[in-house]
């Protein structure tokens, strides 16, 4: 397992992450004036005040609400009038303000020193949470599958500054909605139905892409998770978990080798992969082969965990197309029928979003 820092993201905002077990929850803070930071709430709209509603052609009248004030290093609280307690993403309209001095005490130790001048004296609003969490009923099995990687966006959404004469009760929203957190998605899932690059995928649901969390299986809890983090290097990042390293310096950010910037390597290092044992090479036409296999970590050693793979092939027949994994192995058989000599093809082992993690070759003699 790893947990891997990049101070490459474009958005000036402090992100908050927080792992739980069964969740994750992303959320960012704005940066605001010292005046913002002092302005108290006594002209806040009063949403129960049909009064000032009325008169300006608006209602007061909401089926969904959130809690606007979620405290620093706290989860937000349930979402009422939507079908689950937990809203994807929501954005504050006045959220918990903090000084950048709160922010230290949880900021990574491998980075927190460079933070301690850089936050001193300087103001923060939290404007957006984004959950990851499996038990929300709109993520379906496609989606909800072993070899997950759930990815949250921050996108910019710039607001007109318009100030509101604090006489009409009216509180100035000019920096409320700016750098939300977007719906997390699971990345691979994604592309598996569009053939496009995972990062890609992430990229369509608010660009940047901050948070990669890689989930092996449905069962394993976030806190043993790998994760790829991407924070913004003036703004740093606060978070209840730790463990971190530097997954490359800013400057090599840009070395074209891209020599540890490499989203498909993370992957590979913190997602299950297959090893064939036998099976493959020379098969007879109309003949039958039988394929044993293992699943391995990074480092070769079979995963023993009850799973199943899915099976691709590009010739041939497989009289089944997914198959279970039992101690950490797995066994499957493959026909040449209907092939001629010569004729070569191949089977694909993975899982059902993470697909083609071995190939099994044969040519038919």
């Amino acid at each position: 397992m790893f947990r891997k820092m990049y101070d490459s993201l474009s958005m000036p905002v402090h992100v908050e992450l927080l792992v739980q077990d069964e969740s994750v929850c992303l959320k960012t803070w704005v940066r605001v004036t010292e005046d913002v930071y002092n302005m108290t709430y006594e002209g806040k709209v009063d949403e129960n005040d049909s009064s000032y509603w009325d008169k300006n052609d608006q209602t007061p009248s909401r089926s969904l609400l959130i809690n606007h004030n979620t405290p620093y290093m706290e989860l937000p609280g349930d979402a009422v009038g939507v079908y689950h307690t937990k809203l994807p993403a929501g954005r504050f309209a006045g959220g918990t303000k903090a000084r950048g001095e709160d922010f230290i005490p949880n900021i990574p130790s491998e980075i927190r020193a460079s933070y301690e001048t850089k936050l001193a004296g300087t103001y923060w609003q939290c404007n957006s949470y984004s959950w990851i969490d499996p038990t929300d009923p709109s993520i379906m099995g496609g989606e909800q599958s072993d070899a997950a990687c759930w990815s949250v966006g921050i996108g910019s959404r710039q607001l007109p500054d318009v100030k509101v004469d604090p006489s009409e009760k009216a509180y100035e929203f000019q920096f409320m909605h700016n750098y939300p957190a977007f719906p997390s998605i699971n990345a691979l899932a994604l592309s598996k139905v569009t053939k496009g690059h995972p990062l890609r995928e992430s990229r369509r649901y608010g660009a940047p892409a901050s948070l990669f969390v890689y989930q092996p299986f449905t069962d394993t809890n976030f806190t043993d998770c790998s994760i790829t983090l991407k924070y913004n290097r003036g703004s740093g990042f606060s978070t209840n978990v730790d463990g971190w390293v530097n997954g490359v310096d800013h400057k090599e950010m840009f070395n074209m080798s891209g020599t540890g910037y490499n989203y498909l390597g993370h992957l590979k290092e913190a997602l299950p992969s297959f090893e064939v044992v036998s099976g493959g090479g020379s098969i007879d036409a109309d003949g039958y082969d039988t394929v044993n296999f293992k699943m391995t970590d990074v480092d070769g050693v079979t995963i023993n965990h009850a799973t199943s793979v899915y099976l691709e092939n590009s010739g041939g027949y497989l009289p089944k197309s997914r198959v279970d994994i039992t101690d950490g192995t797995g066994s499957f058989k493959v026909g040449a029928l209907g092939m001629d000599s010569g004729d070569t093809f191949k089977v694909k082992i993975g899982f059902r979003n993470y697909t083609g993690l071995a190939d099994v070759e044969y040519t038919v003699a």
